[in-house]
């Protein structure tokens, strides 16, 4: 029997055409027709860029599966950027990118637009535009009160480098006008009425606005010391409703030449603001202000608890509406040069003041970057995580009965905090069971006369530890200021390695069983000084034994007739020679005379 295999490929021959956009950040195109129901996978490769930067603001990679001819994918890009977006086929059959250009929007490209002079407009264009020319397309409609048809329309453009524009319209006094105002460069288009004054009743003129959320305007100089009442008719936009709402009506009286209002508005909130004379109801100005929120009264009150968490107070003016926080966290430690944590997360409330608990690694610096993006206002928070205890290390419970044992040693990382020291301790084996790892800190074996509760036998800097370390336990020497004393011949101990973690004033330890020793034997040296002495012993009870043996031999020998015969006068003496010669012969003992 033989066995054939082979490899089938599919080619399927997939394009992608009729690349269109839709709803500003929505794609849709179509694949070859005739092959529904296949499921195909698309590539998309998205890049921003902002149009003052030179760098890709937002890129992004991802895949799309979808079995239509005709699909549709709508992505999820921030606005004011210029994106280029790039799709291809990668299954079943890879096909050439197709690229379409999508530009989102930037929402209040300008703001606070005023009335002034009856016909002139100003506005403040978005931060960071200045010196950038921009083109406004103005479109007017005038219609008088009578007429429902348009009297008078005209539209004009107009180009600008400056920050605050001015633009005088050529507007007639008789008609009501809406003056949609759109930005080239965003599309974005603003429309609002002008009413101008009559001449002869010039009682709002030069409207303009200071110190964010004031108002003043001009009167006619022969109406001054005329109390004139002016009503307010405010209207108010948050930055997530799509349509203005009423917010309050007064009324306010004046004679005053240049007559000032201040409103109380809330922060972070779009205005229009509508001033009626009560003497000519023809006479109105409508400006817009747009409040712009600060820091502070977004976020007071930061306070840090817990090491980890987060809690700070809203503006209470803002507790009625819902309030969303994008997080971007980093942390770094400056004993571990490779370690690097980074989070980005969104947090959706209505809380007047919100909590957060933040998911940190022990013993590192980070920062918090806190922002909201509808108001374009972020805070940065300093945290330090406090270290924890340090990861037990790696080592094998042996048990020994040698006097001088070897163990080894492995590093620990640094993953709960920085490493300083290793210290071995010997315990009692009775006394494992009441030892705590915080103790015998600075015990040393000179410290306790018995070493009744154990000592520390070594210490090393976590610098000098390398892996498969060795130490062999009373070597007699000293490893940092503690002594390697010799062990106890006939007693058990237990020998612990301690972990030492000390970083910002804190300081943390494991401790681990490291060896068991049973019923130590009696070291070399002791019996070596042992067999010496025996055998010193032996020599000096033989050399005994000889000198006694040679004394009595001597004590027997008798003394010759002929020496007692010999004379001696009472003044001789008889002395050995320094030699000490003597001669036998026979029986006799001969001394010789100096």
């Amino acid at each position: 029997m033989s066995c054939f295999m082979g490899i089938f490929t599919v080619n399927v021959k997939t394009a992608i055409s009729n690349v269109s956009v839709f709803n500003q950040t929505c794609v849709r195109w179509e694949r070859s027709p005739g092959e529904g129901g296949l499921k195909v996978v698309y590539l998309f490769h998205i890049q921003g860029r902002r149009w003052h930067q030179k760098e890709i603001f937002h890129e992004r990679l991802f895949n799309f599966t979808a079995a239509e001819e005709a699909p549709e994918m709508c992505l999820d890009l921030p606005v004011g950027t210029n994106y280029t977006v790039n799709i291809a086929i990668v299954f079943p059959e890879p096909s050439v990118p197709v690229t379409v250009m999508i530009h989102t929007a930037e929402e209040d490209r300008f703001s606070n637009v005023s009335v002034f002079n009856g016909t002139c407009l100003k506005w403040k264009r978005h931060v960071g535009r200045a010196g950038v020319e921009e083109t406004y397309l103005f479109h007017i409609q005038g219609q008088q009160g009578y007429l429902e048809e348009f009297s008078h329309e005209v539209m004009i453009n107009f180009t600008t480098e400056e920050e605050n524009p001015e633009v005088c319209l050529p507007l007639h006094l008789d008609c009501n006008y809406t003056i949609s105002i759109t930005e080239g460069s965003t599309k974005f288009v603003l429309q609002i009425p002008i009413i101008p004054p009559a001449a002869e009743e010039e009682l709002l003129s030069n409207v303009s606005i200071f110190n964010g959320t004031c108002v003043k305007w001009q009167r006619k100089a022969s109406r001054a010391e005329v109390e004139e009442t002016y009503t307010f008719h405010v209207l108010r936009q948050r930055w997530f409703q799509k349509e203005f709402s009423h917010e309050m009506t007064f009324d306010f009286t004046t004679a005053e030449a240049n007559p000032e209002v201040c409103l109380e508005l809330n922060s972070g909130t779009n205005y229009i603001v509508n001033i009626t004379a009560a003497s000519s109801t023809e006479i109105s100005a409508l400006i817009t202000i747009a409040v712009q929120a600060e820091v502070k009264e977004v976020f007071s009150d930061m306070l840090i608890f817990n090491d980890t968490c987060l809690k700070w107070r809203r503006n209470i003016k803002r507790t009625d509406m819902e309030e969303r926080y994008l997080f971007h966290i980093r942390g770094q430690r400056w004993y571990q040069q490779e370690f690097f944590h980074e989070m980005t997360f969104n947090l959706t409330t209505y809380k007047l003041t919100p909590e957060i608990c933040l998911d940190l690694q022990p013993g590192t610096n980070y920062s918090v970057n806190i922002s909201i993006t509808a108001l374009d206002l972020s805070v940065l928070v300093s945290m330090t995580t406090e270290i924890t205890d340090p990861r037990f290390p790696e080592v094998k419970l042996v048990t020994l009965q040698s006097p001088a044992p070897l163990i080894r040693l492995w590093k620990v990382d640094d993953r709960n905090g920085p490493i300083s020291f290793y210290q071995v301790i010997v315990l009692p084996s009775d006394w494992q069971s009441q030892f705590a790892c915080n103790s015998l800190t600075a015990a040393t074996f000179f410290s306790n006369a018995t070493n009744a509760a154990g000592y520390v036998a070594a210490e090393f800097l976590a610098k000098d530890v390398a892996d498969n370390m060795s130490i062999t336990l009373g070597d007699r020497h000293y490893y940092g200021k503690f002594y390697n004393a010799p062990l106890k011949r006939g007693r058990d101990y237990c020998v612990v390695l301690r972990i030492i973690s000390e970083w910002n004033k804190v300081k943390r330890q494991s401790c681990v069983v490291w060896a068991q020793l049973k019923n130590i034997s009696p070291t070399l040296e002791p019996l070596i000084a042992v067999g010496l002495g025996s055998v010193a012993s032996v020599c000096f009870i033989l050399l005994l034994s000889f000198s006694a043996a040679r004394f009595f031999l001597y004590r027997t020998v008798p003394v010759p007739p002929t020496t007692m015969a010999i004379g001696m006068s009472s003044n001789e003496t008889v002395r050995l020679s320094s030699t000490q010669e003597t001669e036998r012969g026979g029986d006799h003992l001969i001394f010789h005379r100096d």
